[in-house]
């Protein structure tokens, strides 16, 4: 496992040869009245990794991401997602999706129903979108509970929905704001290891955010440290442990020296 530090520099995985997804260039965020937020981050993803933004509170990790997603512009600098405007994506839908710390599940919809809507959204006939629908709860092993509401399922299984519900349109770019983050450690592990089958699966880029070091190097195959005040890029660190995963990572030595080489970037942050 490789360590990479950088400060002002452009987090490129071009040496992979994949086209990049997302692209940031001097990107601040600075709220009316207030300090700068984020200042100078730049940061390239390519098609197909998994990277993880890790960093303590407040350091502008839901920043980054909500920039990504368009879900708020940045005050100043380029962003670039797909290839394109990051607010347009958004508006069209399909390709971008995002999911929240906590499962923002619709409480009068159907688990089926809340995971289709994405797709009705979008104008997908009923009947294919039922279908695709229940093929994605089968996927994140939900079939059972399909017709439930949210308040007859556990914390566990309304994240389930929410990640099905963010998949089922198919996205290329997945963003994940904490979201395991309110789990017992249990159920964390075990949609961990769910995220990586679905990614590996689907082959779809995803950009995490978490302050947990363990599992930042768990998933991911390239970290981003940020520093705060204001937020900006600290260092990268790539993790060349091979896919699929399994537990069995985390009692080696190279999982130790990467979790050690996080913990000093984030002291010194």
């Amino acid at each position: 496992m490789a360590v990479t530090s950088t400060e002002q520099k452009v987090l490129s995985p071009e040496a992979n040869g994949q086209p990049l997804i997302v692209r940031l260039r001097n990107v601040g965020k600075r709220y009316p009245g207030g300090p700068p937020v984020l200042a100078d981050v730049n940061l390239d993803v390519a098609q197909g990794e998994f990277v993880s933004l890790l960093g303590p509170s407040g350091c502008g990790k839901s920043t980054v991401l909500r920039t990504v997603a368009g879900l708020q512009t940045a005050s100043v600098g380029n962003v670039e997602v797909l290839g394109g405007d990051a607010k347009t994506l958004a508006e069209e839908q399909g390709d971008l999706a995002f999911v929240f710390q906590d499962p923002t599940l619709m409480p009068w919809r159907s688990v089926l129903n809340n995971v289709a809507l994405p797709l009705e959204l979008m104008g997908v006939k009923k009947r294919e979108r039922q279908a695709r629908a229940m093929d994605m709860i089968g996927m994140v092993g939900l079939s059972e509970v399909a017709h439930h509401l949210p308040r007859q399922l556990s914390g566990g299984m309304k994240m389930r929905v929410s990640i099905a519900r963010a998949l089922v349109s198919e996205p290329k770019l997945l963003l994940l704001d904490e979201p395991f983050a309110a789990l017992d450690e249990i159920t964390r592990q075990r949609l961990q290891d769910e995220l990586l089958r679905l990614w590996s699966l689907l082959g779809m880029t995803v950009v995490f955010v978490t302050h947990n070091v363990f599992e930042a190097v768990y998933l991911s195959s390239r970290i981003v440290v940020m520093q705060a005040r204001p937020g900006r890029v600290k260092a990268q660190l790539s993790v060349d442990a091979p896919y699929p995963r399994s537990r069995e990572l985390l009692t080696t030595p190279e999982f130790a020296l990467t979790v050690a080489s996080a913990i000093e970037e984030l002291e010194e942050a």
